[in-house]
């Protein structure tokens, strides 16, 4: 039986962020006891979870979202602290936060308007930022949140991929549409 492929807008993260994030990440494995953790190559700022859309939809995400990235202006993000979600001492998601940025916020709901406007179903709950490393706590004592080193990674975002899942290799996720932004 074959699961149904599912797609995501999202942020991509640099390739030498996600090496520097997946080498803390391994050397912090041994304290840390999650039972999954995300392969670095799949990092990632998620703006909108699409889930299974059909071949109309893929359409008109190709058809209205090159106009409406191509006006947007690049920015900077920094990635500042780190965080969970769920209980404190049991996390069930441990992830990479970023640092105040209004232009995601703003990319993320105008994003969101866009896809309304062709139907789809988007998320509801307030946005949180940020890019998953780990899920599910399993350590015998309480996780311990650490501290972001002093030097926050800093890059410029000047695209948006769309994405589509794999579950049954890695990395999960494949870049299946670019939609850069303009070049000013």
């Amino acid at each position: 039986m074959s699961r149904q492929t599912h797609y995501f807008l999202a942020v991509p993260i640099p390739d030498e962020i996600k090496l520097q994030l997946g080498n803390w990440v391994e050397d912090g494995k041994e304290q840390n006891k999650f039972k999954s953790w995300v392969y670095p190559q799949d990092y990632h700022i998620t703006l909108h979870f699409l889930g299974g859309i059909s071949s109309e939809q893929l359409d008109r995400i190709h058809d209205v979202l090159p106009r409406f990235l191509r006006a947007w202006p690049p920015f900077e993000l920094s990635i500042t602290h780190y965080g969970s979600f769920g209980e404190t001492k049991t996390p069930r998601v441990f992830w990479a936060g970023l640092g105040q940025e209004p232009a995601l916020d703003d990319l993320q709901e105008k994003l969101g308007e866009v896809l309304s406007g062709l139907g789809l179903e988007i998320e509801r709950r307030p946005y949180r930022p940020h890019i998953t490393l780990a899920r599910k706590w399993e350590g015998d004592n309480p996780f311990i949140l650490p501290e972001m080193e002093s030097v926050a990674w800093t890059f410029l975002v000047d695209q948006v991929i769309l994405y589509r899942t794999h579950l049954d290799r890695l990395p999960r996720y494949e870049g299946f549409s670019k939609f850069p932004f303009s070049s000013i």
